[in-house]
């Protein structure tokens, strides 16, 4: 029930960022702490500058589309020969219900993102929320729920998809491809996602 409660209350969470947001009144406060973040790192074109950014480009590869489907691949391949293509099978729908969620959620609330886009990345959607943000949340998840054949203790896996979404979304937030609000929505929506999967598969 803890799950389900945790899920419910990240999804409503969410729900009112989404209001906050189509009403116009995060705007200078997505300014304001966009600015923050990126203020304490090196430019771009300096030479540490250019380290960090190889790193950051690399982090936030982990939960790109193409990152997705060979979680998906490798993952259900190791399922299935093990003999379990039920698990697969949820392994399956779990990823691809929340890379659905996030296509949905783009389309029905479009938001142009920062002006001040870096073009270190290229981007093809709109802006809210972070799907590599809620991504990273639910493919490290489900690898460390459904692959191991010694499991964690369910929560493990949930802590270990928080984690790696909070990195995932910095990069985000470095590369300015991101306003603050929309990784905020996309942790917040891949908690509800992952907190629901627990509730659901709890024996």
């Amino acid at each position: 029930m803890t799950d389900l409660i945790l899920a419910i209350a990240a999804a409503v969470i969410a729900l009112s960022f989404t209001i906050w947001i189509r009403n116009g009144r995060s705007q200078s406060w997505d300014i304001a702490t966009l600015k923050r973040i990126n203020i304490g790192f090196a430019p771009h074109d300096s030479k540490n500058g250019r380290k960090i950014t190889t790193m950051m480009r690399d982090i936030t590869a982990m939960a790109g589309d193409t990152a997705s489907v060979l979680v998906l691949v490798i993952g259900m391949a190791l399922l299935l020969s093990s003999e379990r293509p039920k698990t697969a099978f949820i392994f399956a729908a779990l990823i691809v219900s929340a890379r659905l969620l996030g296509v949905f959620i783009k389309a029905v609330f479009p938001r142009e993102r920062p002006q001040s886009e870096s073009g270190l990345i290229h981007t093809f959607t709109g802006s809210y929320p972070s799907v590599h943000t809620m991504m990273a949340f639910v493919t490290a998840y489900a690898l460390f729920y459904f692959i191991p054949f010694a499991p964690f203790p369910s929560h493990v896996p949930l802590l270990i998809g928080g984690i790696f979404s909070i990195m995932v979304g910095m990069t985000r937030l470095y590369f300015s491809v991101h306003w603050p609000s929309d990784v905020l929505t996309g942790w917040l929506c891949g908690l509800a996602v992952c907190g629901l999967s627990l509730y659901l598969l709890q024996p």
